[in-house]
């Protein structure tokens, strides 16, 4: 086996944490080499072809490097958690949703939902995922004791968290859905 270039056309310079979502890989990525990026691309894996979605000034944040790119119902979404968390009392996100590439179209939805105070640390949550059944996942980067992971469900914007006990180490690394 051997690796070929598929040429691109358009310049640019890709982010990491990209996402596949039924064969076409999305990645956030910046039109020159040291600026923020701009754009979303998108590769067909089947056809070999590049498309892009060019974000407006409304919707910059969907590139942030702080989002974390995620399949949501089988479309594209971005997620960006808000970074400091009033008294510890709750958390916000937003999640912007590539509701028609062609259009480049993307939509943007606020969530909310209470966490307690005696489940997160100071060092604050770190990472988004998202679960088949559509519930976001938010853990933070280092064990603590104790560990808890908290779900938030879309659909009934309902929140749960679940402390892990015995957890050991310092980072911690996940993966979902893996049986």
């Amino acid at each position: 086996m051997s690796w070929r270039t598929i040429e691109c056309g358009t310049p640019h310079s890709p982010s990491s944490g990209g996402v596949c979502i039924s064969g076409v890989l999305y990645y956030k990525a910046a039109d020159q080499l040291l600026s923020k990026a701009s754009m979303i691309v998108c590769f067909d894996v089947r056809s070999e072809k590049y498309n892009f979605v060019r974000v407006r000034e409304s919707s910059i944040g969907a590139v942030d490097t702080t989002t974390t790119l995620i399949n949501y119902k089988g479309k594209l979404a971005s997620l960006m958690m808000e970074r400091s968390y009033s008294f510890w009392s709750s958390i916000s996100f937003d999640m912007w949703v590539l509701q028609d590439p062609d259009k480049q179209e993307l939509s943007k939805h606020t969530y909310k939902f209470p966490i307690l105070s005696n489940e997160v640390r100071e060092d604050t949550l770190y990472s988004v995922r998202v679960t088949g059944t559509n519930e976001i996942v938010l853990f933070p980067k280092y064990v603590s004791d104790p560990f808890y992971i908290f779900y938030y469900n879309l659909q009934r914007k309902t929140s749960r968290s679940v402390e892990i006990q015995g957890i050991r180490g310092k980072k911690v690394y996940t993966f979902l859905d893996h049986i």
